[in-house]
C-alpha cells in the first residue's frame, strides 16, 4: 500500500513532442476583426476580435479541451507581409470529436485580445503595405489573406492539464470588407 500511495503522489514533467510536425491547424476563420487607429498608432493599430475559429485535425484519438491560447499571426495580403499580431493568452472553447484511435477533429473558438499589429519594419514600403491592406478592406467587400504563425495552448486532457507549444500554421483565410455594411 505504501508503494501505491507513493506512485499515486508522483508528479512527472514529461514533454510531449511529436517526432514529426503534425500541423494540426487546417484553417482559420476570422468572423470579424477590429482595427483601432489613433494618430499615435497610425502604423501600429490595435487589433482585436471575439470571432476567430480554427479548424483542427489531430493525429490521436483522445479527448482534448483547449481552454486558453496565445497566438502569433503574420498577415499576408497579395503576397506581402502586412504585419504581425502577438496576442496574450485568452479564453477559448473547443468543439472536438474523436473520430478514431488516430484522429480527433473539430473547431477551437478563440478571442483575440487587444494586440498591436506590428509592421515588419519601419520602412515606407512596410507602411504602404498596411495602407493598401486598410484601403482594400475599407473600399471592397473583403479579401483573401494568408495567416502564418504559431500557437501555444493550455489544454485539458485525460492525462491532466497540458501546455502545447510551437503549434505552427500557414493557412488561407479571409476578411470581410466595409463595403458589405449597408446603412439605411
Amino acid at each position: 500500500s505504501w508503494l501505491s500511495a507513493g506512485i499515486s503522489a508522483l508528479e512527472l514533467q514529461i514533454p510531449l513532442k511529436s517526432p514529426f510536425p503534425i500541423n494540426p491547424i487546417k484553417g482559420i476563420n476570422i468572423g470579424s476583426l477590429s482595427l483601432v487607429y489613433t494618430p499615435d498608432t497610425a502604423y501600429q493599430p490595435t487589433a482585436f476580435s471575439n470571432a476567430v475559429s480554427a479548424e483542427l485535425a489531430l493525429p490521436f484519438g483522445f479527448p482534448i479541451s483547449i481552454v486558453n491560447a496565445a497566438n502569433t499571426f503574420t498577415i499576408l495580403f497579395d503576397g506581402a507581409q502586412v504585419g504581425t499580431l502577438n496576442s496574450a493568452y485568452s479564453n477559448s472553447s473547443t468543439e472536438l470529436t474523436v473520430v478514431s484511435s488516430g484522429q480527433t477533429v473539430g473547431t477551437v473558438n478563440l478571442t483575440l485580445p487587444p494586440s498591436s499589429l506590428t509592421l515588419a519594419n519601419d520602412t515606407q514600403a512596410a507602411r504602404k503595405e498596411l495602407e493598401d491592406f486598410t484601403s482594400y478592406l475599407t473600399l471592397t467587400n473583403g479579401t483573401a489573406v494568408r495567416l502564418q504563425g504559431a500557437s501555444k495552448v493550455v489544454s485539458d486532457t485525460p492525462l491532466g492539464r497540458v501546455i502545447l507549444n510551437g503549434i505552427i500554421f500557414d493557412v488561407d483565410s479571409g476578411l470581410l470588407g466595409l463595403s458589405l455594411i449597408h446603412i439605411s
